[in-house]
């Protein structure tokens, strides 16, 4: 993208693009791949922890599976953008904040969503442990 032609009037503004979008695809590929091992943690760690505690204390295990998996997103997000371009210190400095931000509303949101998911199992009458669920992501066969 930043080689294609552009007109004669961006000279001035073509450096302009190339500082703005070079790294684009460096941060959308390991921004999406970031998501996926964060977000596959936290529901792999909510749905164990659920059957450790038999169904109970889900604001507890909400609050604890989305800090790891939050962290990891972060950590990796973070680490693989912008490591190498910057120094240890600046990349602790921008993480560190940034995780604090993320547990601070995840504790927010637990007793709402412990409140929601109560209502709704009672609603649905359902209390699914998750028992023997294969949790690989790469299975193709959607029969489990």
């Amino acid at each position: 993208m930043l080689r294609l032609p552009y007109p004669p009037f961006w000279q001035n503004t073509a450096e302009s693009y190339t500082i703005a979008l070079k790294s684009t695809a460096r941060a959308v590929i390991v921004g999406d791949i970031a998501i996926l091992v964060g977000q596959f943690l936290n529901a792999y760690l909510i749905t164990k922890w659920k059957i450790l505690v038999r169904g109970r204390y889900f604001w507890l295990r909400s609050v604890g599976s989305s800090i790891v998996g939050d962290t990891i997103t972060v950590s990796l997000a973070i680490l693989g953008i912008f490591g190498g371009r910057m120094s240890t210190d600046a990349l602790l400095t921008t993480l560190i904040p940034e995780l604090v931000i993320m547990v601070f509303f995840t504790a927010l949101g637990a007793f709402p969503a412990s409140i929601i998911a109560k209502i709704l199992a009672k609603a649905e009458n359902l209390n699914n442990f998750d028992i023997g669920v294969n949790f690989n992501p790469f299975k193709l066969d959607a029969s489990n």
